[in-house]
């Protein structure tokens, strides 16, 4: 018999599946009866090709695999887990809809989770909407450095980040079967690095507009106690001496400061998870090396349906730079359409997490642990917290599918 999970990891731009090989050794240790797929279909500069064809690629190469496994299937279904980080987000999403025609007879579509993925694509705003002379020719500077890498180095890949391609494949990812398909799947996760990720930033990576978040951080009495929750959104300010600081760098009290510790790894924000969730923990470790349990809602704060939401509000929702919107942090432009598609996507959840890299350009690989240099590779240890917090989400999914599907059996 197959294993009762399949999950599926697949890597991003210039990536290989050896980019996931911590990410196998979790996941196979801590998710039972479970096989771990990682697609080498689309390795290297064959993630220039444009995002169709790496996903005919990827699901033709998933048929093969997947099919064999489910063939032996009698009665309940095996579960399909879809995880992709940056670039092999949106290559699922291209795939899905092929995927869901060809494997939801054979599988359960449990969890489709992507990591810095640019569902809003990679294009960078100009400098017109701030405030300094010296951030307008930073950002403008910016802009013209990301669009010409982008552009004339990923080929028909990097045109399609950047929304100029006349077939506009980004942009069809939000209609028609796409979407179909994203609602076919029980969960959709977008995962978002909340701080630092210059690759892929914020918005594009959680599909949100608001992306002026609260970090926050850990008292030395609460890293050997309890955590305190403190809101994402910056709404609850309380002052009592007890509660973790709020990463602001403008503070009186030095020696609040000297105590507080910020966490390598940390859940930031996130909205869509019920209660059930409660029981998700993960590893914080604290530079000083000492570890504590935190739970998803713990620390976290709760990312708010009015993100992105129409408001005339300038201040919090940024004018239109020419036919794209901005976000609040002035990072990424986009068609507005895209957040307004997601809107009315039931299933999609968001979470932000912070990883303290000491290099902030390797943020955005701090979602695997590639094979780089040791000084490149930041801490380990907080690597593996997040894939161990992760799988702990994938294992409250599976459990609360397997109920379900068990209730319907029995009603039956």
């Amino acid at each position: 018999m197959p294993p009762s999970t399949t999950v599926v990891l697949v890597h991003g731009n210039h990536g290989a599946a050896q980019d996931y090989q911590l990410w196998k050794e979790i996941v196979t240790s801590v998710i039972p009866d479970c096989t771990v797929v990682t697609p080498r279909c689309n390795e290297r500069l064959k993630t220039h090709d444009g995002l169709l064809t790496l996903a005919s690629r990827l699901v033709e190469e998933l048929k093969t695999e997947l099919c064999t496994e489910g063939e032996e299937v009698a009665t309940t279904k095996p579960a399909l887990v879809l995880v992709g980080h940056s670039l092999g987000g949106l290559i699922l999403r291209a795939a899905l809809p092929s995927l869901v025609s060809s494997l939801s007879g054979k599988y359960s579509f449990c969890s489709l989770i992507t990591m810095a993925t640019p569902h809003l694509g990679s294009r960078r705003p100009g400098g017109t909407q701030t405030k300094t002379m010296v951030s307008r020719i930073a950002k403008t500077t910016w802009k013209t450095l990301v669009h010409t890498v982008v552009g004339s180095l990923y080929g028909q890949t990097g045109k399609q980040l950047l929304l100029t391609d006349k077939e506009s494949v980004v942009g069809s990812l939000y209609s028609g079967e796409y979407m179909s398909a994203l609602s076919c799947v029980r969960n959709v996760t977008f995962v978002a690095a909340s701080h630092c990720d210059t690759v892929v930033p914020c918005a594009s990576a959680a599909a949100i507009r608001d992306t002026q978040i609260q970090l926050p951080t850990l008292t030395k009495q609460q890293n050997e106690k309890t955590p305190t929750t403190t809101s994402a959104n910056n709404n609850n300010k309380e002052e009592d001496t007890e509660q973790a600081p709020t990463a602001q760098p403008n503070t009186n009290n030095k020696e609040k400061v000297t105590e507080t510790k910020k966490a390598p790894f940390m859940v930031v924000a996130q909205s869509g998870f019920g209660d059930e969730y409660c029981s998700c923990y993960s590893h914080v470790s604290t530079k000083d090396g000492n570890e504590h349990l935190s739970s998803l809602f713990s620390l976290c704060g709760t990312l708010q349906p009015s993100n992105n939401n129409n408001n005339n509000n300038t201040e919090e929702h940024p004018e239109k730079q020419g036919q794209y919107s901005v976000d609040t942090a002035v990072e990424v432009e986009y068609p507005e359409e895209m957040l307004e598609a997601l809107d009315n996507l039931s299933n999609l959840r968001r979470l932000l997490v912070y990883f303290d890299e000491p290099i902030r350009l390797m943020t955005h690989d701090a979602f695997l642990h590639k094979g780089l240099p040791h000084f490149l590779l930041g801490n380990k240890t907080a690597k593996e917290n997040y894939i161990k917090f992760m799988c702990s989400l994938i294992n409250t999914d599976l459990e609360i599918m397997r109920r379900e599907e068990e209730e319907a059996n029995n009603k039956t």
